[in-house]
């Protein structure tokens, strides 16, 4: 899904929050996903940051569409529209 530029997304679960999925680069060339997710109809105000340090891909693509797969699971499991 990613391909270059803006990491930030508006989320599909909940369109009250956007995910800003940029990935965080691991040694060896890695990339591990990470989100962090704002409320924008709160002035954008953070609300969670998660990481997931165990898993490793190849490219920042696929590390952040790992990252926004993260996002919209917790959004789904605890922020109701």
């Amino acid at each position: 899904m990613f391909a270059t530029g803006s990491w930030v997304v508006r989320a599909i679960t909940n369109p009250a929050y956007s995910l800003d999925c940029a990935p965080e680069r691991l040694g060896n060339n890695k990339w591990s996903p990470q989100v962090t997710i704002y409320h924008d109809e709160k002035e954008r105000t953070f609300k969670r940051a998660l990481f997931a340090r165990a898993l490793a891909f190849e490219t920042p693509q696929e590390a952040a569409d790992a990252a926004r797969a993260l996002g919209e699971r917790w959004l789904a499991e605890n922020e109701r529209q």
